[in-house]
């Protein structure tokens, strides 16, 4: 079953007098549990794939399926609610000012149903899985870049939300670390089918997806799917 599809979908903007096309007759389907790489050059479009997808973005012409609805079909409110419950995001820019610790990062995210006591230990032990439980308590201000983006990985990863979507989740990130996080979200792709759809410049992140296709000028020019043994924890 398609979890996403694209059928025939094109976005353009006004730029002055001038009509910019960022991505063009895009007909493409995402079965669920899938891990996805969407590369390409800067201004091929592959952020604005991923903003359409997301709910951010209206596409200019085509349908955006998720899980079988009409995204861009819902009125807003409707849309807006069930991109919240369908989608954890992983954004380029991570706004920290509202946030006191990196475990206030993560709590936040987690469903109001939960109590306290249970939230936190959530949040604690994605934090570990992401290398930064002895930072738990730390200011988001005083975290190094890289170690935001622990956070931030940590945060989508807690709400057990069926998609994620993410934009670089391993910039900024040494490369150990950056082996880590892609060990961990193969093992949670591979172990519980949420599927990841990943925008990236990183040619490593790339080749530990299962499926990664190529943006250039706005169109596919590329799409490989590639088999891993089952994954095992070691």
């Amino acid at each position: 079953m398609e979890q996403i599809e694209f059928r025939g979908v094109t976005k353009s903007f006004s730029k002055g007098r001038d009509k910019v096309v960022a991505v063009t007759n895009i007909n493409l389907a995402i079965p669920k549990g899938s891990f996805l790489s969407i590369t390409g050059e800067s201004g091929s479009g592959k952020s604005t794939l991923l903003r359409m997808i997301a709910g951010i973005e209206r596409p200019s012409a085509g349908t955006i399926y998720v899980k079988d609805v009409d995204l861009w079909g819902l009125r807003y409110f409707k849309r807006r609610r069930f991109c919240k419950e369908t989608f954890a995001q992983m954004h380029r820019m991570i706004d920290v000012r509202r946030y006191k610790t990196a475990l206030d990062m993560v709590t936040r995210e987690l469903p109001k149903s939960m109590d306290k006591a249970a939230k936190r230990a959530k949040a604690l032990d994605m934090l570990d899985r992401v290398g930064l439980a002895n930072r738990a308590s730390n200011q988001p201000a005083k975290l190094s870049g890289g170690e935001l983006r622990r956070v931030a990985l940590a945060r989508a990863l807690a709400t057990e939300r069926p998609i994620v979507l993410a934009e670089e989740p391993t910039g900024q990130v040494d490369p150990s670390t950056a082996k880590a996080l892609l060990t961990l979200i193969r093992e949670i792709n591979s172990q519980s089918g949420t599927t990841f759809l990943v925008v990236t410049d990183s040619e490593a992140l790339a080749r530990e997806a299962t499926r990664t296709i190529r943006l250039e000028e706005g169109r596919i020019a590329y799409d490989h799917s590639r088999t891993f043994s089952p994954f095992t924890r070691h």
